[in-house]
């Protein structure tokens, strides 16, 4: 049930200048393999683009 709705929820858009959107960049496609949205890359939010830096362990 829960991916029906969010599929049904989808609305076409459009990423190109002067618009307005908050995106997250991964490494990998989540579409085939989940784990990849646990890999953030960069997450553009109110124009401004955070990069991910891994923290040392």
């Amino acid at each position: 049930m829960g991916k029906t709705v969010l599929l049904e929820n989808l609305k076409p858009m459009a990423i190109e200048p002067g618009m307005r959107a908050d995106l997250m960049a991964v490494a990998g496609d989540p579409s085939l393999e989940i784990g990849a949205l646990g890999r953030v890359v960069s997450v553009m939010k109110d124009g401004r683009v955070y990069r991910h830096i891994p923290l040392e362990r």
